[in-house]
């Protein structure tokens, strides 16, 4: 979904109203700028500091049949991967 919203100045404070599917609860979010898009993002909750990511409990994300046996099973490489480079 997205929605054009207006922004405004209150004192030295940019503002924008947030549409009704778009609003957080409680009292605060986390604000970040994507440093490759520019793109400003708003969080209910803070991002995963690297020690947090790695900490995470991979079970509770990923399906429990990803990249089975049998998906792991691509048989041997057929093709010259280097074909057609000067290498």
């Amino acid at each position: 979904m997205c929605e054009k919203v207006q922004l405004s100045m209150v004192g030295g404070l940019q503002v924008l109203r947030l549409p009704r599917g778009c609003q957080f609860e409680g009292g605060e979010v986390y604000v970040h700028r994507d440093s490759a898009s520019g793109d400003v993002i708003l969080s209910s909750k803070p991002p995963l500091s690297w020690a947090e990511f790695f900490a995470e409990d991979a079970s509770k994300v990923v399906p429990a049949d990803f990249m089975n046996a049998a998906d792991r099973q691509q048989g041997a490489q057929e093709r010259d991967p280097f074909a057609g480079m000067d290498v």
